[in-house]
């Protein structure tokens, strides 16, 4: 009875992230995004985000070569955090992180630790940085 009462707990925790169309607020349309990678690695782009899109970015990052799993993930009152697990080809890494939103702009952070290869990786970080620049995308832009 007790396992069932949780199982339950945990599925109505994890309702709003699966609704899959909630935005938390945030505006769909064209972004600007500021990334940084390591402290080594910055890249600033220019993205068409659908709504759908909005949950799974601010419940944790994930990108077509890598399996993401993020077990725990709290979005709500323009504050986000997740904690998980990202593996690729020969790496994994157990990241958490999260940061603030708003209808216009996004500061998220992440950190975590694993391995790429053979090589351990003790302490990684990474922050997107985005704001909102239009609700319309231009024709041809990429889409996130």
């Amino acid at each position: 009875m007790k396992k069932r009462s949780i199982l339950i707990l945990l599925a109505l925790l994890a309702a709003p992230l699966s609704a899959g169309a909630d935005t938390y607020g945030v505006n769909p349309g064209y972004w600007e995004i500021k990334t940084n990678w390591l402290g080594l690695v910055s890249k600033t782009e220019r993205y068409c985000v659908a709504a759908d899109r909005i949950s799974k970015i601010l419940g944790g990052p994930c990108n077509h070569n890598y399996k993401c799993a993020y077990p725990i993930q709290q979005v709500a009152n323009g504050n986000a955090y997740f904690e998980g697990d990202i593996r690729g080809h020969d790496e994994a890494y157990h990241v958490k992180g999260g940061g603030t939103y708003s209808a216009t702009a996004m500061d998220m952070r992440m950190s975590g630790s694993g391995h790429w290869h053979i090589v351990p990786i003790l302490s990684a970080s990474a922050s997107v940085r985005a704001r909102f620049l239009a609700a319309e995308c231009p024709a041809g832009s990429k889409k996130l």
